[in-house]
């Protein structure tokens, strides 16, 4: 991803138009440079409409992920819990089996996934904004073996808590997959 491509979804995130000059000048780079970080996430899959004479949208506002407003809802088990939010990775879980000494209850999320990792080696991409893709590392002393039915419980737990915030319209996709209105 271009060094600018992100910055600028994240002022395009409000749903409004914004001119390439107004970006230009705000990241004090040409327009050609916007201009080509537009086409980059544009290859990426984004959809980004360009009218001229009124600038760059998305076709709606996008919540980002929060480091700080995630951390503050954890409360205090933050104190123990590692949070990196990533703008774009071919898969979350993939970057965490990749480093080295990974502490317990480590999270990675990324706003953008082009390579995860599904059953049976299917292959999916996580669209900007259109689902919530996160991998976690978390120990057990019991060993993997005794682990077996721990991806159901979690989707279960999810939809139980998804249900308490009023998320009334969510699914369950075997095993763990929470899916509302058709996205996961």
């Amino acid at each position: 991803m271009s060094n600018l491509t992100f910055p600028i979804l994240q002022l395009l995130a409000d749903g409004q138009f914004h001119s390439g000059e107004a970006l230009a000048q705000q990241f004090k780079v040409t327009r050609a440079t916007i201009w080509n970080a537009i086409k980059h996430a544009e290859a990426l899959g984004i959809t980004i409409f360009s009218v001229r004479g009124r600038g760059y949208k998305l076709p709606e506002a996008i919540d980002f992920l929060d480091k700080n407003l995630v951390l503050s809802a954890i409360g205090e088990q933050r104190e123990w819990f590692n949070l990196f939010i990533l703008d774009e990775i071919a898969s979350t879980n993939t970057y965490l089996m990749q480093q080295k000494n990974v502490a317990h209850a480590t999270c990675v999320a990324a706003h953008i996934q082009t390579s995860g990792r599904g059953r049976r080696g299917r292959t999916w991409v996580s669209q900007l904004g259109a689902s919530l893709t996160f991998s976690l590392v978390w120990r057990f002393q019991c060993g993997a073996a005794a682990l077996s039915g721990l991806s159901l419980a979690v989707g279960v737990a999810l939809m139980r808590t998804l249900q308490n915030l009023g998320v009334n319209q969510a699914q369950l996709k075997w095993p763990n997959d929470v899916l509302v209105e058709g996205r996961k």
